[in-house]
């Protein structure tokens, strides 16, 4: 391959675990096959001995490509170089360096002693998981409900686990009413909020302007396999290469528990009328906003103020 030449050019629309890179080819012996890809590292001298190789082009290349890498660490130096392979040889090109935007940040803690993961995306900080405190940042508790009915007649503030189980509410936290998240008392951790429909809008953008995808769900979706079992127990596609960690934590609406394993919902603090507040949902199919009653029992996440 000594006609063959690499150029790696830069990386771009950098986010904490994903990054796109530039490669100019010359091929200076005409149209041959060539695999290319690209190979990085933490190591300043990435190799296929010290470094991640991942081949994404099989074909003629003659002027060059770009290519995705994924599943990076926040906030490290990576080294990436492009690679081409031709019967067996190897050619590497130029390596350049690029920064992955801060990632996990530490953690929080609520009044009832609830710890909570953080993560950084863009400019905003969410908790990585759902909301489980039973009390109101002033100590006040938030009512706890054990029936069906005694929730439909509620006009204040009240949470409750999926299927009423306890069980459920370690991984997926609680369910709460809207009027536990409008409470003036707050239902969020000192320097914490519920977010607006607008800051949920604004990590949406955020995932799309790094990524240039604008189906942005599984970006968001916890990909441990374990939870998003959808309706063919699988969901397919779910990278959480935000750092987000959705979880389908199901609703609690008209009385009934529904969508467990299959969807989340996540309050707003942003009212669509004053009676119909916004939700935001992921689900294995979708990413949208919609408007509820006061009395679903959605999953809270916070984000700093």
């Amino acid at each position: 391959m000594k006609h063959l030449e690499l150029t790696t050019i830069s990386a771009h629309t950098i986010s904490e675990t994903r990054a796109w890179v530039e490669c100019i080819v010359k091929n200076g012996n005409g149209r041959y096959a060539v695999s290319y890809g690209m190979c990085w590292s933490t190591n300043p001298d990435p190799t296929n001995e010290t470094g991640i190789v991942e081949w994404s082009h099989d074909e003629y290349e003659e002027d060059g490509f770009t290519q995705m890498i994924r599943e990076l660490v926040p906030n490290t130096t990576i080294y990436v170089r492009a690679v081409a392979s031709h019967e067996g040889q190897i050619l590497y090109g130029n390596v350049i360096t690029f920064k992955t935007l801060g990632g996990t940040i530490g953690q929080i803690t609520d009044i009832d002693g609830n710890i909570y993961n953080t993560v950084i995306i863009g400019e905003q900080v969410w908790m990585v998981e759902n909301l489980k405190t039973t009390r109101y940042r002033n100590g006040d508790p938030i009512s706890k409900i054990s029936s069906a009915g005694q929730w439909l007649e509620l006009t204040t503030g009240a949470f409750c686990y999926y299927d009423f189980d306890l069980d459920n509410e370690e991984i997926y936290g609680n369910l709460y009413n809207w009027y536990a998240v409008n409470d003036n008392r707050n239902i969020a951790p000192e320097g914490w909020h519920v977010p607006t429909d607008d800051e949920w809008r604004t990590l949406i953008n955020h995932l799309i302007d790094v990524t240039t995808i604008t189906s942005v769900g599984p970006l968001l979706r916890d990909d441990s396999g374990e939870y998003w079992l959808g309706w063919n127990n699988s969901c397919g596609i779910c990278t959480n290469e935000s750092g987000f960690t959705a979880l389908p934590g199901g609703q609690f609406e008209k009385g009934e528990f529904d969508q467990i394993t299959r969807s989340g919902y996540w309050w707003t603090s942003s009212n669509y009328y004053p009676a119909y507040p916004y939700y935001w949902s992921i689900s294995c199919g979708s990413f949208y906003r919609a408007n509820t009653d006061k009395n679903a029992g959605l999953s809270v996440r916070c984000l700093k103020d």
